[in-house]
């Protein structure tokens, strides 16, 4: 017979069992939850597009951008600097010149990159002759918009920060360039417009 004190009946054998395999499934995602490679920061920069980039193309950018992975796989960040916090960057794509193929906008960044902004601007295009991501842009700014105007196949690109003075940007055949500013406010960018004092 049984000793019913030291047998455990089936009950709790089958609760025990279950309890196991519901540890065993917690520790392999919180040892995997963030533990992303420092390669594979990619996965990190790309997670907001809700239409997925080829891997190589994320790859290559993500290459492009100097970025680091933090030690537990859960942000990014700037190289040999983690006081400065995380990076956090939005990407977005859109095909602006009607090749087909879009573009690829980041906007983000923290106070250490993007100064007071808090974010900053980077647009990739693809070669169509060798089928590489080139950056363009790379500065400060809290906003974009795609204009309707164009040049040279390419819409003009207005950008938004601190202060009443947008900058609109427009293709010159091989990259962006400043064209023009446009005052949200009266007077919001006069202080571009005055000689500076030699002193």
């Amino acid at each position: 017979m049984t000793n019913p004190v030291t047998a455990p009946s089936n009950r709790v054998k089958e609760s025990l069992k279950w309890l196991l395999l519901f540890g065993m499934a917690l520790a392999i995602y919180l040892v995997g939850a963030g533990a992303l490679r420092a390669d594979e920061g990619w996965r990190l920069l790309f997670h907001s597009l809700t239409e997925a980039l080829p891997a190589q193309d994320q790859q290559a950018i993500y290459a492009q951008m100097g970025l680091a992975i933090s030690a537990d796989g859960r942000y990014l960040l700037v190289p040999d600097v983690e006081a400065a916090g995380p990076v956090t960057i939005k990407a977005s794509r859109q095909d602006l010149n009607g090749d087909g193929q879009d573009e690829i906008f980041l906007l983000g960044g923290n106070a250490y990159l993007s100064g007071g902004t808090g974010s900053s601007i980077w647009l990739f295009i693809k070669s169509a002759t060798d089928q590489t991501w080139r950056m363009h842009l790379g500065f400060p700014a809290a906003a974009y918009t795609v204009l309707d105007e164009r040049n040279a196949g390419f819409p003009d690109l207005r950008f938004g920060g601190m202060g009443w003075c947008d900058g609109i940007w427009r293709w010159d055949g091989s990259g962006y360039a400043h064209h023009r500013n446009v005052a949200t406010a009266p007077g919001g960018c006069d202080h571009l417009a005055r000689p500076r004092s030699l002193r």
